[in-house]
């Protein structure tokens, strides 16, 4: 048998029930051939995740590796791409394609391997993020209708194997949930509800398919669930309805404000200064009243705990909380718990992945916000998660982010110098990019609200923002724009901080750069020297500014041809 190194987070279902023909389809899909993925595609809540998770592990001693990757986002695939770069050994990749050149270069060269990309929901990302295929086997999950690869349709269970799992899991004869079965649908998911709550509180089948209807029956038509969302939404309902435990329903409805990934469980106490009801505020404050809280609605099937210990909501079960709208219960505690997501200091190893495993929870909760009309805490959230792809190196990602922040900024009145630093940002990472002319459009456009705000922290913004435009234009090789806009930098620094300060000196040292390469060495001399004066007051001889700028004054000095040596110049200049 083969070491297996496994890194799926869900339990293995001990009650897995069916899918014989689907399973088999799998393994017959990779046996055929490897040039192309097997994709297990359904509607949510059919149990693609389970089918999944039970073919990885009946088949565990095939392979010496299975990497199970959350695919619901494209942060979800990066952080996993992290993960298993750390676990090859390899040094974390810096941006998102050093993270898919590490994936492919591994799987093209090692044989014997599974990826599992669970809940796809973008080709366009499973494309780009795809591992080399020939070594290995590729298994998809996807609710999307797409051609993915081999596709192997998962259907409803049969009647039978959903008489068989209402069995297995309420410990119930077989005989008994044969009229339940019809009615709830086959659907997995829902069956795990009800044989869930028949197993708790010993209701017969016939009482709980009648509180079913009636149930079913009270769901408002302007919730616009569908058939699936309705049976689904009323075994929720008869599961909450029969809890006692009143923090753990609220806590169950707060769930539905994140994603459908991984949710850590202190994430949650954040939210405890947000003025949250009573109940909900004991439970996350008491760690007893919480752990049985979470264990209720485990039992009730209504979330799953990953291997790791976070919680997890079915797609299918979120959807039907947002469009009941409990999920909007809570604008107060989304806003805090943004306010908490958001750090903005990345210079930490673990940053980038803790940024990565809230940014689903944060695009969720900006766009709630949105729809609720509170803009600027969304603006904040769309803004950090460019932000934040931006530190991981996935500037795609961040110009979204940038680009949603911005839209929303433009329907406030009071926005301007948010506008301003978005705009700026949208710069950046436009010219990390290398597109550098949409970058300066970009420069402009903030220089422009710097320019015309009458705080010195705008000033100063603007004379960043002329920094940023010059190192585009020389980029570009348009080296006669560069002392316009260095010019104008130093201009604004010198008459707020003076000559002697250490950004005053880093502009001269700027302009100075720029006059050399336009060879006009006797300016970049005059310039040089007085970054060099002023740093050597402040900073020292020694210090490596310092050094830097003195060594770069010499190559300036010598290309003006002066005549004097230069260390007797330079002696004579600063006595």
């Amino acid at each position: 048998m083969k070491r297996c190194l496994q890194s799926w987070v869900k339990p293995r279902n001990s009650n897995f029930t069916g899918r014989e023909e689907i399973l088999e389809r799998i393994g017959l899909s990779f046996k055929n051939e490897r040039g192309e993925p097997t994709a297990l595609i359904g509607t949510d809540g059919l149990g693609k995740t389970e089918t999944a998770l039970e073919y990885a592990c009946r088949h565990a001693d095939e392979y010496t590796l299975v990497w199970w990757v959350d695919a619901a986002c494209e942060a979800s695939i990066m952080e996993s791409y992290r993960q298993f770069a750390q676990m090859s050994g390899a040094e974390i990749p810096a941006t998102a394609e050093a993270c898919i050149r590490a994936v492919r270069d591994w799987t093209r060269t090692q044989e014997g391997w599974l990826f599992i990309f669970d809940d796809l929901r973008d080709k366009d990302i499973f494309e780009r993020y795809a591992p080399s295929v020939g070594k290995g086997d590729l298994l998809l999950t996807s609710s999307v209708e797409d051609t993915w690869g081999k596709d192997i349709r998962l259907l409803p269970l049969k009647e039978e194997e959903a008489v068989r799992l209402l069995s297995a899991e309420s410990g119930l004869p077989p005989q008994e949930m044969e009229e339940l079965a019809r009615a709830l649908g086959t659907c997995p998911l829902v069956l795990g509800q009800a044989a869930a709550y028949l197993a708790i509180h010993q209701d017969s089948p016939r009482d709980y398919l009648e509180n079913f209807r009636l149930s079913e029956s009270r769901i408002p038509e302007d919730w616009g669930l569908n058939p699936g969302e309705r049976r689904h939404y009323a075994c929720l309902s008869l599961a909450l309805n029969g809890m006692r435990d009143e923090g753990a329903r609220q806590l169950f409805s707060f769930l539905g404000c994140f994603a459908p990934t991984p949710i850590q469980g202190c994430w949650l106490k954040y939210a405890c200064d947000a003025g949250l009801p009573l109940p909900l505020q004991e439970t996350l404050s008491d760690e007893r009243q919480y752990e049985l809280a979470v264990m209720e609605l485990e039992r009730c099937r209504l979330i799953h705990r990953t291997n790791d210990k976070r919680l997890l909501l079915n797609r299918l079960t979120q959807e039907c909380l947002v469009k009941s709208g409990a999920a909007d219960l809570w604008p107060a505690a989304c806003t805090h718990l943004l306010n908490r997501f958001v750090d903005y200091d990345f210079t930490a190893p673990e940053a980038v992945d803790r940024f990565l495993e809230r940014a689903p929870h944060i695009l969720v909760m900006a766009e709630r916000l949105a729809d609720e009309g509170r803009l600027q805490a969304a603006a904040q959230g769309d803004y950090f998660l460019g932000f934040g792809f931006k530190a991981a190196g996935n500037y795609r990602q961040a110009l979204k982010g940038y680009g949603k922040a911005l839209s929303l900024d433009k329907k406030r009145d009071d926005a301007a110098l948010d506008m301003a630093a978005t705009y700026n940002e949208l710069g950046v990472t436009l010219s990390s990019l290398g597109l550098q002319r949409q970058a300066l459009k970009q420069y402009r456009a903030a220089l422009a609200i710097y320019e015309a705000s009458p705080g010195i922290s705008g000033q100063m913004a603007a004379a960043t923002v002329c920094n940023s435009m010059a190192e585009a234009y020389k980029e570009l090789d348009e080296l006669e724009r560069l002392p316009e806009f260095q010019r104008k930098a130093l201009s604004i620094r010198a008459a707020i901080l003076g000559e002697n300060h250490p950004q005053t000196a880093a502009s001269h040292n700027m302009l100075a750069t720029a006059y050399y390469l336009l060879e006009r060495y006797e300016e970049a001399v005059k310039e040089y020297l007085l970054a060099y004066k002023a740093l050597r007051l402040l900073q020292g001889e020694s210090y490596p500014d310092t050094v830097a700028v003195r060594e770069n004054l010499a190559v300036a000095y010598e290309a003006a041809g002066y005549p004097l040596p230069f260390e007797t110049w330079l002696s004579l200049k600063t006595p």
